[in-house]
């Protein structure tokens, strides 16, 4: 035997009416949450505030107050007070520097042996880079003359090869090499080390 499982309405009375389903409420989803009401009341309420608040500062000069006016007309005022004239004499302090005499009078000697360790015969060299083909320490060599730097290309053959040192000097003072050093350092340099010239 078969079966119809097919619904078939059922026929209501006249009077009963439909009650609304809870799921189908498209008025629902177009309301905003709560928070968003609350978001927005606060951000109106400030706007308010901020616009009240300009107004009570005002755009032009402040009016005095008349009761601080008046007051301030009440009160006596005292009188100035007129300053003693300095005399000029007491302004002019004499003193007395006799270190001006006592200094050309004198004469400092100085040991001959200690003005031969202050000259020194060391020289200074700076190394920028080694590499294996000359290509690498000609590109070096070219970025330093960038840079006004003359630099030179020494063929060194170590335990591991030939290498190419790009280096820069010699240098008569440690301290003309450092100047040179900062000025490529701060060229974003880093590289370049000093060396003393009997050190290789």
């Amino acid at each position: 035997m078969s079966r119809d499982y097919a619904k078939k309405p059922k026929k209501r009375a006249s009077g009963a009416r439909r009650k609304p389903s809870a799921k189908r409420r498209p008025a629902d989803r177009r309301r905003l949450p709560g928070w968003a009401w609350l978001l927005t009341g606060v951000a109106v309420s400030s706007f308010v505030y901020f616009l009240w608040y300009l107004q009570q500062q005002g755009t032009g000069p402040r009016q005095p107050d008349p009761a601080r006016t008046e007051a301030a007309r009440e009160k006596p005022r005292p009188d100035p007070v007129e300053a003693e004239p300095v005399p000029t004499e007491s302004l002019s302090v004499e003193t007395d520097y006799s270190f001006h005499e006592t200094l050309t009078n004198k004469e400092v000697e100085v040991p001959s042996d200690a003005l031969q360790g202050t000259t020194s015969s060391q020289k200074y060299i700076m190394p920028c880079g080694s590499f294996r083909d000359v290509n690498g320490a000609d590109t070096m060599k070219a970025r330093l003359a960038l840079l006004g730097m003359q630099a030179d290309i020494k063929m060194i053959d170590g335990s591991n090869g030939r290498w190419h040192r790009v280096q820069i000097g010699p240098y008569l003072s440690k301290r003309a090499a450092e100047r040179d050093r900062h000025q490529l350092q701060n060229q974003g340099m880093n590289d370049c080390r000093i060396w003393p010239l009997a050190a290789q």
